[in-house]
This record gives C-alpha cells, structure tokens and sequence, in this order.
C-alpha cells in the first residue's frame, strides 16, 4: 500500500511518495513479500502523477483508458482487485493552469475526494497504519510546512515519511526510501529520485 502526500500553494506544488510495492496472493491477503525499487511518482502533462493502492490502475490511467473501460477490464481479470479499487484507490496529479500550481485527488471514477483548500495536504494513509497516528503526524507535517520556504517543506516531509516508516515497522508497507515530485508556477518540474530520508534531510540544507 502507498503512502502518498501531496499539497499545492500558488508558487509550488509538492507530491511525496514512498516506493514500497507489497506483494500479496489476493488483493487483501497477507503480505508474501515486498520491492523497494519502484518510482510511484510517474510525470503527466504539467506535473507529477501517483496513485494508489493499485499500480496497475495507475498505469491504465496515465495510458489514457477511461475510468469506465478500465473497471470493466479489471471486473474481468480480478473482482477482488475491482472491488479494491472502487473502494480505496485514489489518484494525487500536481501541475499547473493558469492560476497557478493545482493539486487533484480523485477517486477510481474521477471524482475529487479533498475539495477543501489546495495548501493544505491531503494523503492516501497505508495499510497497517493507525488512523489517529496517521492524522497526529500530518496534522504536525501540515504545521510544520505552513508558508515556510521549500527547503522547509522538504525537511518536514523527509521527517514525515521516517515517522510514518517508523510506526509501520520496517517489514510494514512504507519503505525507508522517499520519492518527491515538484512543479512550480513557471512550469518547471523536478523529480527528487529515491533516497532514504536522512539523505532528503542534507540535501534540504542546499535546496
């Protein structure tokens, strides 16, 4: 299960991940195993996309395919697996219009699950987590960020994914290794590879 944790000001966007991917023999079944190499953060137009827990919707929707194609082909393949995704998967994009930076949360048909205020940071929590942890860590992740300057911002995340690693354990479903994709006003875009957090933290003192 992902972590996911995005944001959007007017100046920037911010979409952190993890890169755990936990192998299962049935969508809800006990873990038989797990991979830390993957990039969730995928590019998409004028941003980052990334999308949870199902990677393999993920990629039907960067592809194109309609939410409706895409549920009707996986009601075939695993009913389990739909049934997952008409329950939990949500889709974080950031990019920009012309108002700025945006950031989007929808569920598996497109609708948007956080309409509230864009700065403020919405997350797809992982399996295994405890909810009044989760919300204790964010509700400190949102204080810490509040209209600080970028470097900030990434130091705050990086201890956010570490607490978030810690609690879940290290066989849990986060892994030690954080994935931050920004977007800008301008329409740059950067993509911070892989790296365990205490490397975010150094590289946040040169930002």
């Amino acid at each position: 299960m992902t972590f996911l944790v995005a944001f959007a000001r007017p100046e920037f966007a911010l979409l952190a991940s993890d890169t755990r991917t936990t192998r299962r023999s049935t969508p809800d079944g006990p873990a038989t195993g797990f991979d830390d190499a993957g990039v969730k953060v995928r590019p998409t137009d004028t941003g980052w996309l990334a999308a949870g827990p199902s990677m393999c919707w993920r990629d039907a929707m960067l592809a194109g395919t309609s939410p409706a194609d895409a549920m009707r082909e996986l009601e075939a393949e695993s009913p389990a697996m739909a049934e997952l995704v008409r329950e939990r998967q949500l889709t974080f994009t950031i990019g920009t219009d012309a108002s700025g930076c945006f950031r989007d949360c929808v569920d598996w048909f497109g609708a948007e699950r956080f309409p509230g205020p864009q700065h403020l940071a919405a997350a797809l929590c992982p399996n295994g987590s405890d909810p009044a942890t989760l919300q204790r860590l964010l509700n400190g992740y949102q204080a810490a960020i509040k209209r600080e300057p970028l470097p900030i911002v990434l130091e705050a995340t990086a201890r956010l994914y570490a607490a978030v690693y810690v609690h879940c354990g290290p066989r849990g479903t986060v892994s030690p290794l954080l994935t931050i994709g920004l977007v800008d006003a301008a329409g740059r875009r950067e993509l911070l590879e892989p790296q365990p957090h205490d490397a975010f933290l150094r590289e946040a003192a040169h930002v």
